[in-house]
């Protein structure tokens, strides 16, 4: 279906602005004024009106395909109000029928996702490339990228968000190849897991090195569906901390990378940490020998 958007419909009382809210009611709208409005507060965002004119017919034509046309136009107009250069998006929407069939699909299927986009409206352009969207990557390769990324910064601090802006990307990335079919649900799970792997492994290695502290004979085991590498977008993870001899030399070690995984800040959130599979639960200590383990697990698990 083309729509015909009418000249002017942006301004009250018109023809052309009655003209749109018919079309409006025709596409499913539940609230055909609240849309109206919504439209023209992204209509009138830039002096030049041309660029968003432009690709309108394509957004409502997607909008139309979706399940909650009212839910997504309400993300869409959040997603404006979050960019720094809208003239410039929109010249780009236009261009790119396939960015705007991204946006709504990625509204339509999770407000966790929309949320980190709109944290990054940048990230779209990202989306876009889709001979690089599903790449798949090995355990060493997310880290290698984390890891590289983290240290161009000079602070501690600095470094753990960079891993935290960089795990946002790489859930949406993963979710959107979900959420357009170009991975399978085995790769979409394996492929979270070894990135919830490479973001424990990197936080304890930058963490490491702060504290200066050589963590060769630490361990951390990985139980639950992190284990099984089948975790989903939402899942927590159950760790279990080993050291070879020594233990509470590593326990400052094992609460600041608990801390740091579950720490929620502006540029995100990276995952919720279980402990209570470690030998004897909340009253055992939070890092074990490997002896000690061993006899715990033979004895008593």
């Amino acid at each position: 279906m083309y729509l015909e958007i009418p000249d002017g419909w942006w301004v009250e009382i018109s023809p052309a602005h009655e003209q749109l809210k018919q079309q409006l009611q025709s596409l499913g709208f539940k609230s055909v004024d609240l849309a109206w409005q919504r439209l023209r507060f992204c209509a009138e965002i830039c002096p030049d009106k041309t660029p968003f004119l432009d690709f309108l017919p394509m957004l409502l034509n997607t909008l139309k395909e979706a399940a909650t046309p009212d839910g997504s136009l309400l993300n869409f107009e959040r997603y404006v109000q979050s960019l720094h250069y809208p003239q410039e998006t929109f010249h780009f929407l236009a261009n790119n029928p396939r960015a705007v069939e991204i946006l709504v699909k990625l509204f339509v299927g999770s407000q966790f996702l929309t949320e980190i986009l709109l944290k990054t409206p940048e990230y779209l352009e990202k989306l876009t490339h889709y001979n690089r969207l599903a790449e798949i990557k090995s355990r060493e390769e997310f880290k290698q990228e984390l890891l590289q990324y983290a240290l161009t910064f000079p602070t501690l601090q600095d470094q753990l968000d960079s891993v935290r802006i960089s795990h946002q990307w790489e859930i949406l990335r993963i979710s959107a190849s979900d959420a357009f079919h170009l991975m399978d649900l085995k790769t979409v799970t394996l492929q979270l897991s070894l990135l919830a792997d490479s973001i424990v492994q990197s936080c304890l290695e930058l963490l490491a090195r702060d504290l200066k502290i050589d963590y060769q004979d630490f361990a951390i085991l990985a139980f639950g569906k992190l284990g099984g590498e089948e975790i989903n977008y939402s899942s927590d993870i159950d760790l279990v901390f080993l050291a070879k001899d020594n233990s509470s030399k590593y326990w400052s070690l094992g609460q600041k990378l608990i801390r740091t995984l579950m720490e929620s800040s502006p540029q995100g959130f990276m995952y919720r940490v279980d402990m209570r599979l470690r030998p004897w639960g909340k009253s055992g200590a939070l890092v074990s020998s490997y002896d000690s383990y061993l006899d715990y697990v033979f004895k008593h698990a």
